[in-house]
């Protein structure tokens, strides 16, 4: 009897899944314009390319921005050095 019920559980948690994740982009719907244009940069890709130039020229990082979780930020000023004096032969 608890298998049966086990096997129904996971048999309705798919079904719902089946239901609930072709809907999401319902709701997180962006414009497509932001990623993608036929001629120049997008905006987004814009951003993101000044955000990472950001990143790499300020070797230092402000403690404002981790502790507001920015890993991004985190991410650039700790790992970034070590990855590259660990890749260095």
């Amino acid at each position: 009897m608890r298998l049966w019920n086990v096997c129904l559980g996971l048999l309705a948690f798919a079904l719902a899944m089946a239901i609930w994740l072709p809907c999401l982009h319902i709701f997180f719907r962006k414009p497509l314009s932001d990623f993608y244009r036929e001629n120049g940069i997008s905006p987004k890709a814009r951003q993101l390319a000044a955000r990472h130039l950001q990143l790499w020229t300020e070797p230092t990082w402000n403690t404002a921005s981790v502790t507001s979780g920015d890993a991004a930020l985190l991410y650039a000023s700790v790992l970034g050095p070590l990855l590259e004096i660990t890749a260095k032969p």
